[in-house]
């Protein structure tokens, strides 16, 4: 049993330098052992030209949409990756060991439908405006595509929270510091809603695409338009909520993994070594797979 695979990934505007290095396979910036050189000659890009970094055609396009980060760490960018289950791709015709003797055109013209298709519909479910780079690898494991985008929310009302204050105006919070949400006389959350400009901002982005049901929502639509006409099942996945949360660690993790590697080469440029190996043990610690 084959599966439709697409897969959501948040970046901040410190990683799309990194991102683009590694979609382009710039020499020096390939951490991912599973590339086979041999085959890198068959990868493929669009949107953007050749001598451009996804960095400075993400900038222009922010720049075109009237868009800019509002804070440090925030989500800029954020990566569709589809590909599917391994066997799917050998009943089109794939070959990795073969495939490295390929020119381009040798590549099974299926594939690239799967592909060519499974683009076609994420431009028009994330906004082919916002979408700024394309880039197919067959040169590791299993065919794969990747999809960068802007999350830009458009203008409209945008829902905001309102919190409940005490007789001084002051918001009310629980016994852990949160602040307590305001509710009306049947006990439902309230909400007020605001005109908002065009923004880039990854929540209300998606927002507009069914909220905290949105990823869920998403992998449905994916499963009706792509997979299922090439006859492949969709797998079971966590609520929209679920996955967000999961992303958010990982993009917290590895800020506070770039920190403590910045403050050791600090410590190091002083000759401090031992101070600077337990700061990077005690960083490396503290994650937790989810």
């Amino acid at each position: 049993m084959a599966y439709g695979i697409l897969r959501i990934k948040p970046i901040t505007q410190g990683g799309i330098g990194h991102i683009g290095a590694e979609e382009d396979r710039r020499s020096g910036n390939q951490r991912n052992g599973d590339i086979d050189p041999d085959r890198s000659h068959l990868n493929m890009g669009a949107y953007r030209l050749e001598n451009q970094t996804l960095y400075a055609v993400w900038k222009n396009r922010c720049a075109e949409l009237g868009v800019s980060p509002t804070r440090k760490g925030q989500i800029c960018m954020e990566q569709a990756v589809v590909t599917a289950s391994p066997a799917f791709f050998r009943e089109l015709g794939w070959d990795k060991e073969a495939a490295k003797n390929w020119h381009v055109q040798d590549i099974p013209a299926d594939i690239i439908r799967y592909f060519e298709q499974a683009a076609k519909w994420l431009g028009g479910y994330l906004g082919e405006q916002n979408i700024i780079s394309i880039t197919i690898h067959l040169d590791e494991e299993t065919p794969h595509m990747h999809v960068d985008y802007v999350p830009v929310a458009a203008a409209g009302k945008r829902r905001k929270d309102v919190y409940a204050r005490d007789t001084d105006g002051r918001i009310l919070r629980d016994g852990k510091g949160h602040a307590v949400r305001a509710k009306d006389e049947e006990g439902h959350v309230i909400y007020e809603y605001v005109d908002a400009p065009v923004r880039l901002n990854r929540s209300d982005f998606w927002q507009e695409r069914g909220g905290r049901q949105s990823y869920r929502q998403m992998q449905d639509a994916f499963y009706q338009a792509v997979s299922k006409a090439w006859g492949l099942e969709r797998g079971e996945i966590a609520t929209g909520r679920q996955h967000i949360e999961q992303e958010r660690h990982k993009a917290r993790t590895a800020a506070k993994q770039v920190k403590a590697l910045q403050a050791a080469r600090d410590m190091l440029a002083y000759g401090n070594l031992q101070l600077a190996e337990r700061m990077v043990a005690h960083e490396r610690s503290q994650e937790r797979p989810r």
